[in-house]
């Protein structure tokens, strides 16, 4: 019966042989590592999706007996065969541990069965765990953003998109509305291309770009793909529906060489063509940068998505936590699905990011959400439910001020470090801590 032994901090100590013939030799490769503490990039994908599925559930760790459903991808093949030759096989057992205490540790002995009856949990929050291991599975080599997850027939299109313009050395555009997260899934489309495409890619926001800017930009791009000897460079133009006529001009001209040393990936608004038809952008470049595009829907017509979405999210900040949150409690899944997030990713982004901060686990409750949010009213119709006057504003107000109290005490109150660790000169660090201050100040006097 395969079996190994996880100690108090999750640090695997030992395992069968059979356990090693069935799980291989990424196996050996976390002998003796902490398991719970790896994080993004520590080892290879492969090891790191077996790590994954050999702990159990956050929720239940500090159970002395339980059982989960393992699942994971192994090679079939000799072990010193090339490993792109050896056949990938998925998984799937039902995990049992049980505790016991030895040298004044507590240690936890897993077996793998497969002769039990399946683990059969139907919480909202375990189906979202196992899809989204399933998806980290999937696309172990390059994660797609949480954009691009879920499970609907739009979502599993919309990545099938990207595969093709991964593929495609055309110009592509991605048309969204703002905040839609679509600059994540632009360097994604090119993180995914061959290598022969893959030089450095280059964003430039297209509000106040000039002739002379994009000129100079283009040379550099040219530049370090050619110095580098790397792949063809990508220029990465958000909102190029803003691009003044002087800056569309100099692009078309560009572009028209008989020879162009880059790509391009362009964000917009609407279709560039439509806008052409209407008088608002230049129907040549129009046709140049948009041979290819990609439509990503806003939040509001991503109900199907949104939950896989935020576990998702959850999943990123549990990376670079110590102590890794469970999930969601289901009354925090369904007032996300009856807010209203009209189309801003980077909003429900934000949203997550505070509550996941605020949670002391192992769930996140719906007292860890925002205030707008966790006292929202519940509504029959999500689509009609319209947001209060300055929420947003409160919102990020909420976020900055809990993100500065955490540098300050990360960093044991000394401002200039705090300062650096968000990214912010002393003086803006300083006006920020002054200006949150005097809102709250404001806020208990108008409570009072």
């Amino acid at each position: 019966m395969p079996a190994y032994l996880l100690d108090e901090h999750w640090t695997l100590r030992f395992f069968n042989s059979a356990c090693e013939k069935l799980l291989g030799a990424a196996l050996s490769k976390l002998q003796s590592i902490q398991l719970a503490a790896l994080g993004p990039g520590d080892l290879s994908s492969e090891v790191m999706s077996l790590a994954h599925a050999m702990l159990p559930p956050v929720d239940l760790r500090n159970n002395e007996t339980g059982q989960f459903r393992f699942s994971a991808v192994s090679l079939e093949g000799p072990q010193n065969e090339d490993p792109s030759k050896r056949r990938e096989v998925f998984l799937e057992y039902v995990a049992r541990w049980t505790c016991f205490s030895a040298d004044d540790s507590r240690c936890r002995l897993v077996t793998l069965h497969r002769d039990l009856p399946e683990v059969t949990d139907s919480s909202l929050s375990r189906r979202l765990q196992d899809d989204w291991l399933r998806t980290r599975r999937s696309y172990a080599d390059l994660p797609p953003p949480c954009q691009l997850l879920g499970s609907s027939i739009y979502a599993e299109t919309l990545r099938e998109q990207v595969r093709v313009a991964q593929q495609f050395s055309g110009a592509v555009e991605i048309v969204a509305a703002p905040g839609s997260g679509e600059e994540a899934i632009a360097r994604y489309v090119h993180q995914g291309r061959p290598a022969s495409l893959q030089g450095p890619l280059i964003a430039l926001e297209c509000t106040l770009l000039d002739a002379e800017l994009l000129q100079t930009t283009l040379r550099e791009l040219v530049r370090a793909s050619q110095e580098a000897g790397l792949g063809t460079g990508c220029l990465l133009l958000l909102n190029i529906h803003r691009l003044a006529e002087s800056g569309q001009l100099e692009l078309l001209n560009l572009l028209s060489f008989p020879q162009v040393l880059f790509t391009t990936i362009v964000t917009t608004n609407r279709p560039m063509l439509e806008l052409a038809n209407e008088g608002q952008f230049s129907e040549d470049l129009a046709r140049k940068l948009s041979i290819m595009s990609l439509a990503v829907l806003p939040m509001e017509q991503r109900n199907h998505d949104l939950l896989e979405i935020a576990h998702a999210l959850l999943q990123n900040h549990n990376e670079r936590r110590k102590e890794p949150l469970a999930g969601f409690s289901e009354e925090t899944l369904q007032r996300f699905v009856q807010s209203s997030w009209r189309h801003d990713f980077e909003q429900f982004e934000r949203v997550i990011e505070l509550a996941v901060l605020r949670a002391a686990g192992p769930w996140v409750e719906i007292a860890d959400l925002p205030q707008s949010l966790s006292r929202a009213p519940v509504v029959a119709d999500h689509a009609v439910w319209k947001l209060e006057p300055m929420v947003l504003e409160r919102f990020l107000s909420e976020v900055e001020l809990l993100l500065i109290q955490k540098a300050l005490d990360q960093c044991h109150g000394n401002k200039t470090k705090a300062a650096q660790l968000l990214g912010m000169t002393r003086g803006t660090f300083h006006r920020k801590v002054v200006q949150l201050d005097a809102g709250e100040r404001a806020g208990e006097e108008h409570g009072t």
